[in-house]
């Protein structure tokens, strides 16, 4: 997978507004508070998804998954 963000984790600070994390690929992923209790992903092509499972331990490092496929811009 190419738009990870290697050393980025939501565990003990959610965005409070928006906040944008850079991809491997170099893309962009904007986080935004959707709701008291909800954060959900857009991607550089415009498309929103919601977290569904957040902070899955895995051996190398912690997943969070999304109902939507997110893309880099074309």
């Amino acid at each position: 997978m190419t738009t990870q963000s290697p050393g980025v984790s939501s565990r003990g600070s959610a965005p409070v507004c928006a906040r944008a994390l850079p991809t491997v690929s170099g893309g962009t992923l904007t986080f935004m508070m959707n709701g008291p209790m909800n954060v959900v992903v857009k991607d550089e092509a415009g498309h929103v998804a919601d977290i569904s499972t957040y902070d899955v331990r895995q051996s190398n490092g912690v997943i969070h998954v999304v109902d939507r496929v997110l893309m880099p811009a074309m």
